[in-house]
C-alpha cells in the first residue's frame, strides 16, 4: 500500500470512530427521523435542576414529586421517597420528546390531557399529554410556546403516578426467603427452608397452627413485591412490637408490626441484617446496604397496604 493510500485509509477510519463516538453521546436522540425539534428545548441539559414534578391526570388525580438532597420524595405521602430510577427515567423521556408535525388540529385541553409540569432551578415548563397519535406518539400542547402537535416517543407517565413513582416498599425474591416466623398469641410460629426453593418445615418449638392458606401462600406473595398503596409520616410513639419476622438467605431481617384501621390495614417495620450462613461477600453486602435504605423508611413512614396481603402477613393461630 502506498502512503498516500494509507492516509486516505487512516483518515477514513478516524472520521469514522468520531463519528461513532459522536452518536454514543446522543442519549436523546429522536428514535424516527420524521420527529422534528425537542417539544422542551434545553431540557437535557437542565435536568439535574428540576426540583418540582407536578402530574396531574385528565381526572383530576394530582402527585407531587420533589427533590430533597439527592433523592425525591411524594409530597402526597408525606415524602415517602419515589423511585429515583422511575423520575430519571421519566425525566429523560421528557428531554428526549420530538415533535413529527405541528398544528394537527386536534385540541389537547385541560379535561382531556394529563399536565406534566416542570420547576426548580430551571425555567417553568409545563406540557399537556393527550390521547395516543400512532406507535410511540401522542397528541401533545406546550403551554409555553401555545403550540398544539405530534410527538414522540411518547414519555411512560402513568395516571396512578403516586404508586408508579413510588420507592418500592419490599422487593425479595420467592426463593430467597429462608425463615419465617409469625407472632400469634404471643407464641411463635415458626418455619424455615434448609436451602433456596425447598419446601418450607416447621422450626423450633411447634406451639400452634397457622391457616392452611396462610402458610400455602405466604412464601410467594409475602414479601415479594410488596405494594406502596400510600405512606403516611409516623407519629405514634406506641412501642414496636413485631409480630412477623423474615430473614433471606443473603443475611437481610426484617420484622413487621400491623395495625388494622377501619377499612385500611397499616404496616411498620424496621430491618437489619443477621449471619447467614454460607453467603458470599457481595450479598452480605447487598443485604446491608438494602436493610440500611429499609430502615430508614421504617423509622420514619407507615404504609397501607392490601388486606389480602396484610392476611398473609400477620396469619392468625387455629
Amino acid at each position: 500500500m502506498t502512503p498516500g493510500r494509507f492516509l486516505v485509509v487512516l483518515l477514513l477510519a478516524l472520521l469514522g470512530a468520531t463519528g461513532a463516538f459522536w452518536l454514543s453521546l446522543q442519549r436523546h436522540l429522536p428514535r424516527d427521523a420524521s420527529f422534528g425539534p425537542s417539544a422542551l428545548p434545553g431540557l437535557a441539559g437542565e435536568l439535574p435542576q428540576v426540583d418540582h414534578l407536578s402530574i396531574t391526570a385528565a381526572d383530576g388525580r394530582h402527585v407531587t414529586i420533589e427533590r430533597r438532597g439527592e433523592s425525591f420524595g411524594i409530597a402526597e405521602f408525606d415524602g415517602y421517597p419515589a423511585d429515583r430510577q422511575r423520575v430519571q427515567k421519566l425525566l429523560a423521556a421528557l428531554a428526549d420528546l420530538h415533535l413529527a408535525s405541528r398544528d394537527v388540529g386536534h385540541l389537547v385541553n385541560q379535561d382531556g390531557a394529563m399536565t406534566v409540569a416542570l420547576s426548580g432551578r430551571l425555567a417553568p415548563r409545563q406540557i399537556r399529554i393527550g390521547p395516543a397519535a400512532g406507535p410511540e406518539t401522542a397528541y401533545v400542547r406546550i403551554d409555553a410556546a401555545d403550540a398544539i402537535g405530534i410527538a414522540g416517543p411518547a414519555p411512560p407517565v402513568d395516571a396512578d403516578a403516586g404508586h408508579w413513582l413510588a420507592s418500592p416498599l419490599v422487593d425479595i425474591a420467592d426463593g430467597a426467603v429462608r425463615r419465617l416466623v409469625y407472632a400469634a398469641d404471643t407464641a411463635p410460629l415458626d418455619v424455615a427452608r434448609p436451602a433456596p426453593g425447598a419446601p418450607f418445615a416447621w422450626a423450633g418449638a411447634r406451639t400452634g397452627t397457622p391457616t392452611a392458606e396462610a402458610l400455602a401462600t405466604a412464601p410467594a406473595t409475602l414479601v415479594v413485591a410488596l405494594p406502596v398503596l400510600g405512606a403516611r409520616a409516623l407519629n405514634r410513639s406506641e412501642p414496636f412490637i413485631a409480630q412477623t419476622v423474615v430473614e433471606t438467605f443473603d443475611g437481610l431481617r426484617i420484622e413487621f408490626a400491623g395495625r388494622a384501621d377501619p377499612g385500611r390495614h397499616w404496616l411498620r417495620y424496621r430491618a437489619g441484617t443477621v449471619p447467614a450462613p454460607g453467603a458470599a461477600a457481595d450479598e452480605i453486602e447487598h443485604a446491608r446496604r438494602l436493610a440500611a435504605r429499609l430502615q430508614v423508611l421504617g423509622q420514619a413512614f407507615e404504609v397501607d397496604i392490601p388486606a389480602a396481603r396484610y392476611a398473609i402477613l400477620f396469619p392468625a393461630a387455629d
